[in-house]
């Protein structure tokens, strides 16, 4: 059964906070995307997803971009930090310049989903 890996508490941010979330998307280094999950801002290098079999498999299926179903394979093991980055490539790789907030991972097994937003 697929479910999200981020709290409902962590996808919301209280109003006014939205300069934050793009000073950590700099701050990282994201250069396609911006951090949308303010509950994890200031846990960023903290372990998002543990222990999976065969490493974890983030998908990504596009709305604008040419290519559909766009996957990379990461550790067993990432912070919430190698996420961020490995969401960043996929939507550069999926050419979608309007869908850049990334607002969630849902999880399937060894595969995260990455939802993004506009």
């Amino acid at each position: 059964m697929a479910e999200s890996i981020v709290s409902t508490t962590d996808r919301d941010y209280p109003d006014g906070q939205f300069d934050r979330l793009m000073d950590l998307a700099n701050a990282i280094g994201l250069e396609h995307s911006t951090w949308s999950l303010y509950g994890v801002v200031d846990k960023i290098d903290d372990i998002a997803i543990e222990n999976v079999i065969g490493g974890v498999h983030m998908k990504y299926s596009s709305h604008w971009g040419e290519d559909k179903d766009l996957m990379l394979i990461l550790p067993s093991t990432c912070t919430w930090r190698q996420l961020a980055h490995a969401a960043d490539k996929l939507i550069e790789m999926s050419g979608d310049e309007h869908h850049i907030f990334i607002e969630d991972f849902v999880r399937n097994g060894n595969t995260l989903e990455l939802e993004t937003g506009s």
